[in-house]
């Protein structure tokens, strides 16, 4: 029998790492990331509700968002950087692509994809995000 001793580094929120330098870049795209997604308030939605949001709010998080993104990978995907933020949508390639790379940056754009950003709403599905028509308004009786 061989005694192995493994060194693992853990990151401010709890991930496991095998090298320091995996877990140093974990923990800088994290940081980033975190600040912007604190700022979305924390209200649990039911059932095909919604909550309104003042849309210039949600849309300069997302604007944030999307440059941390072109941070991440704008060397990779160039063509990201001519793209309007306000016109880009989670689930569009940015998104797909993202899901590809995984970690926290992907992990904060998924987020995204439950707010219509057109109508300032965030919902509890990405399908009512997608249509908003199908969507129960919380403040019809």
């Amino acid at each position: 029998m061989k005694k192995i001793q493994v060194t693992q580094y853990e990151s401010c929120d709890g991930q496991k790492f095998e090298t320091e330098k995996d877990c140093i870049n974990y923990e800088y795209w994290f940081n980033k990331v975190t600040p912007i997604l604190d700022r979305i308030p924390s209200i649990k939605i039911e059932g095909s509700y919604y909550v309104q949001f003042d849309k210039e709010y949600l849309l300069q998080l997302k604007r944030e968002l999307f440059y941390i993104v072109l941070e991440y990978l704008g060397k990779e995907w160039p063509e990201w950087k001519k793209f309007n933020p306000d016109e880009v949508h989670p689930m569009s390639i940015v998104g797909r692509v993202l899901d590809d790379y995984g970690g926290p940056v992907a992990e904060a754009w998924q987020k995204l994809e439950y707010f219509n950003f057109d109508l300032g709403r965030k919902y509890e599905q990405p399908y009512f995000a997608l249509n908003p028509e199908k969507a129960n308004n919380p403040y019809q009786k």
